[in-house]
């Protein structure tokens, strides 16, 4: 339940073409669409919510609450990631 349509080649958020946009992006789209709480953000480890808004250029990420950045939130992928383990989740992702 993510959609990674704007992360896909041609998407306003394909740019930059890394991992750690792409995935920034799916996994935010998935703390979106699954209640944005503590439950939908067990990525094991690899995402933390931020009160930043991650948005830039024309790529903007969904937040929750309201439009200011200093009460809405997202999930942000973080560095400290097992790459097994992310490219697992991102598999899992694609049969979604």
């Amino acid at each position: 339940m993510a959609d990674c349509g704007p992360v896909q080649r041609g998407g306003i958020c394909f740019e930059p073409d890394t991992l750690v946009s792409h995935a920034s992006y799916a996994f935010n789209s998935y703390y979106q669409q699954n209640g944005n709480n503590d439950v939908a953000c067990n990525f094991g480890g690899t995402g933390v919510i931020t009160h930043s808004d991650p948005s830039y250029g024309k790529c903007n990420y969904a937040t929750s609450g309201r439009a200011s950045s200093e009460t809405s939130s997202s999930l942000r992928f973080t560095s400290n990631f097992d790459r097994w383990n992310l490219l697992g989740i991102l598999v899992l992702f694609l049969y979604l």
